[in-house]
């Protein structure tokens, strides 16, 4: 299995919404796995 552990993607989209300004707890992230990969996909309210 390849891609990142849970908690560094986690802390990625954390830092994605600290840059963008984002409320993180307005924002959804969910992490799942596709063809053997772990990946995060982040929604960002506008």
């Amino acid at each position: 299995m390849g891609g990142l552990p849970d908690q560094q993607l986690s802390d990625f989209a954390g830092d994605i919404c600290e840059e963008l300004g984002a409320d993180p707890e307005r924002t959804t992230f969910v992490i799942h796995q596709k063809d053997g990969k772990t990946h995060g996909h982040l929604l960002l309210p506008e």
